[in-house]
């Protein structure tokens, strides 16, 4: 689940809404079931980075979105959260290193 929140930290910043579920409610329906798997996955691998986190999330997303606003999230993420965290092992981003990047 630490994988989650983290993501769930940086991501809240730069939401972006997705047109593909009619309802806030299957839009968050999806999201939920999202979490589920990620927090039920076989997580083997402590020194995941944060760049195969992101990744492996952009793949996801990448079924969800239109074109134009995956690069838009591309873009954001990637000039604002990506370039910062890239290399940080996941285990290791802790709230000094979020405070660090917020300022």
């Amino acid at each position: 689940m630490a994988v989650v929140g983290i993501l769930d930290v940086i991501i809240l910043t730069c939401m972006v809404e997705s047109k593909l579920y009619k309802t806030r409610k299957e839009s968050l329906e999806a999201e939920r079931k999202f979490l589920e798997a990620v927090s039920t996955a076989d997580i083997t691998n402590i020194n995941i980075t944060f760049q195969a986190v992101y990744e492996e999330w952009l793949d996801y997303k990448k079924k969800k979105l239109k074109s134009t606003t995956l690069y838009a999230l591309r873009k954001n993420l990637g000039k604002n959260i990506f370039d910062f965290f890239k290399d940080f092992k996941l285990h290791s981003i802790k709230i000094n290193i979020i405070n660090s990047w917020l300022e």
